[in-house]
C-alpha cells in the first residue's frame, strides 16, 4: 500500500524549543511540523523515489531554515531531477557553514555566502549522465561566485566527481584554501592481451589536469610561499587511480 503525503503531517514538533537537529530518512517528512527557523543542522536522505520535479521540494525546505549551519542533502538515486525553469530563484541561508550534497542541480539556486566547508559528491548519481556528473565543478563554482565566499572556503572535498577543466579555475578564485581532497576516479579498459588496459581517453585528460594542478601548488626554490597557487593548504592527499 502506498504511503501518502498526509501519513507525515503530524504536529507538536515545532513546540520543542530546544530542537536544533534534524534527520529525515524520507523526504516526504520535510511536511512534518518542525521549529524550522530553529533548526542548524539538517540532513535529508532516503530511498524512496523523487518525483522529476522535486528539486523545488528540496528548496523550499531549505527555504524555511535560514539558521542552518550545516547541510547534508543526499537523494535517493532513483529519478534524474530535472532543472527549475525560474533561472532567478535564490534560496540564500546566510549561516551556513558545512555543505555535503550530491544533489548539483541545487547550487544554482542557493546563495551560501558564509560557507566555509564543502564535500561534493557523485556517489549517488550513478546511472545518470556523464554530462550531468561533469557539470558539478562547474555549477559549484558559479554558486562560489554568486555567494561571493571564495575568501571564506577553507576545506573542499571532491568525492568521484569527473575532473575538468573548471577545476583550477576554481581553486584559483579560492585562495583561502586549507584542505582541498581530491578522489577523482580513474577507470581502466582492461583488455585480454594485458593486465590493464590503456587508461580510458576522458581519464587521460582528467590525469592531465590534476597533474597540471600539482605542478601549479608546487613551491619553486626561494619562491614565497604567500605567492603561490593556494598559500593556505596544508592538506592534500595526492589523487589516485583506482580501479
Amino acid at each position: 500500500m502506498q504511503t501518502t503525503l498526509r501519513s507525515f503531517q503530524l504536529t507538536g514538533f515545532s513546540q520543542y524549543p530546544s530542537l536544533r537537529t534534524v534527520v529525515l530518512h524520507d523526504y516526504r517528512m520535510l511536511t512534518m511540523d518542525f521549529p524550522w527557523a530553529r533548526i542548524t543542522t539538517l540532513v535529508i536522505s532516503g530511498s524512496l523515489p523523487v518525483a522529476a520535479d522535486d528539486l523545488l521540494m528540496y528548496l523550499r525546505a531549505i527555504m524555511q531554515c535560514p539558521s542552518l549551519q550545516t547541510l547534508n542533502i543526499e537523494p535517493p538515486d532513483l529519478l534524474p531531477l530535472n532543472p527549475l525553469q525560474d533561472k532567478s530563484f535564490i534560496v540564500t541561508l546566510p549561516d551556513l557553514k558545512y555543505l555535503d550534497t550530491s544533489l548539483y542541480l541545487m547550487l544554482d539556486h542557493t546563495s551560501l555566502p558564509q560557507l566555509e566547508r564543502a564535500r561534493l559528491s557523485t556517489d549517488d548519481l550513478v546511472g545518470r549522465s556523464k554530462q550531468c556528473q561533469q557539470d558539478f565543478i562547474a555549477a559549484f563554482s558559479r554558486m562560489v561566485s554568486c555567494s561571493q565566499c571564495a575568501l571564506r572556503l577553507k576545506c573542499l572535498s571532491l568525492g568521484k566527481i569527473p575532473i575538468t577543466k573548471d577545476l583550477v579555475p576554481l581553486l584559483l578564485a579560492t585562495k583561502s584554501l586549507e584542505e582541498l581532497d581530491i578522489r577523482a576516479e580513474m577507470a581502466y579498459d582492461c583488455s585480454a592481451n594485458s593486465t590493464f588496459g590503456p587508461v580510458l581517453k576522458e581519464d587521460a585528460q582528467a590525469m592531465d589536469i590534476i597533474m597540471s594542478l600539482v605542478d601549479i601548488l608546487e613551491i619553486k626554490p626561494g619562491e614565497d610561499v604567500s605567492d603561490s597557487f593556494l598559500p593556505k593548504l596544508r592538506y592534500f592527499p595526492f589523487p589516485s587511480r583506482s580501479m
